[in-house]
């Protein structure tokens, strides 16, 4: 694969988005596995530090939320606010992708008591935001 691909599958538009993550925005899992194979960087953030599985799990793509994970993506990886995908899955009461982080064979290094900015825990909003089966 050419130079030149790689940086042009990394491309930002003018929302510092790249085409992975609109891609896992959409749930498209067959033009995630797409670009990732064709040298998208998995863990590339937005302006805001969010990445394409934050994208996936903000947009509720359990399925792509699976294969990020499967293909190596930092679920521990923090945004701009220090918030993980955990954190936004369960505050959305996303049980069907706060189970697939906590599950996942590939990724049984999920760091489920990692802080935000203000030192809430996954936990600490699923106490909060009463999302008991989170």
């Amino acid at each position: 694969m050419s130079l030149s691909f790689v940086n042009e599958v990394n491309q930002r538009s003018s929302d510092s988005k790249t085409f992975l993550m609109a891609a896992c925005e959409q749930g498209s899992t067959s033009l995630i596995a797409f670009l990732i194979e064709s040298g998208a960087n998995i863990d590339m953030s937005d302006e805001e530090g969010q990445t394409a599985l934050y994208y996936a799990v903000e947009s509720h793509r359990t399925d792509s939320v699976a294969f990020l994970v499967s293909s190596g993506a930092n679920v521990n990886k923090q945004n701009s606010g220090g918030y993980t995908p955990l954190h936004w899955a369960v505050m959305n009461n996303y049980e069907d992708v706060v189970k697939v982080l906590l599950n996942s064979k590939e990724n049984n290094n999920l760091q489920v008591n990692q802080k935000n900015k203000l030192g809430w825990t996954a936990l600490h909003f699923a106490c909060r935001w009463k999302q008991g089966r989170c």
